[in-house]
């Protein structure tokens, strides 16, 4: 071996490997952390009727970080991976579109109205949900 292959072996020659599944989890939490803190900065601006519109809006700014985080960590994965989460985003869609229609329909037979806020925590549900199962389906199926 000369000293051109023993340098080429080296740890300080090779690039540093980002992990990007790391770095989508620190941005989504941030954004979380920072639409929490968004909620009750909202409420407090709210009661002291300071510029109601920007209040009422503020919390829109960090949902916009963590879509933006999704996006980017959907783009670097392989296709397999891409196509994993888009029959999951869909399965969410429409999981998320019937449960509203028969809420919908329910209401007119007394369950009261169901606040617009459930459709994210669904979408997202549904959506971290079949992702899991999806993976763990086409895991296995691999597998086998």
């Amino acid at each position: 071996m000369n000293e051109t292959e023993i340098s080429m072996n080296t740890t300080e020659d090779r690039p540093k490997r980002v992990n990007y599944s790391q770095r989508y989890i620190k941005e989504l939490m941030g954004s979380m952390i920072l639409y929490a803190l968004a909620l009750i900065l909202r409420r407090y601006g709210l009661e002291h009727h300071w510029w109601p519109l920007g209040f009422t809006l503020l919390p829109a700014v960090p949902l916009t970080l963590a879509i933006v985080a999704m996006l980017r960590m959907i783009g670097k994965l392989d296709e397999f991976q891409r196509q994993i989460q888009l029959y999951s985003v869909a399965i969410a869609a429409m999981g998320t579109a019937f449960v509203s229609v028969v809420l919908g329909l329910l209401e007119d037979v007394g369950v009261g109205p169901v606040s617009i806020w459930v459709v994210w925590p669904l979408i997202g549900g549904l959506w971290g949900a079949t992702s899991c199962f999806l993976s763990w389906r086409y895991c296995r199926i691999s597998t086998e």
